[in-house]
């Protein structure tokens, strides 16, 4: 299979992961936001992902979102990016 370049991600075990790829395990919209941060995804990506998981995209309008698609635009890490959330008292990724 393609191996992809993954950046760790906190609280995202391997096994968890795979169990996501191989339709087992279905996860959150946060989970599957701080995997697209795990995989060094573009803005596009992460729609893309969000939509195939079943989710609405990032919107813009939305505080949170706003600050997530600043994050990944920015090529931040989900540490960097938890760190924009809290410093603007929204919830941060699970």
């Amino acid at each position: 299979g393609t191996v992809l370049p993954c950046r760790p991600v906190p609280d995202l075990n391997k096994a968890y992961v795979y169990q996501i790829f191989l339709g087992r395990k279905y996860p959150s919209r946060d989970k599957v936001i701080a995997l697209a941060f795990g995989l060094e995804l573009d803005d596009k990506e992460v729609q893309v992902l969000l939509k195939q998981a079943g989710y609405r995209e990032l919107y813009p309008r939305d505080p949170r979102d706003a600050l997530l698609l600043y994050a990944i635009g920015h090529h931040q890490s989900i540490i960097e990016a938890n760190e924009l959330l809290y410093d603007h008292n929204i919830e941060v990724l699970e």
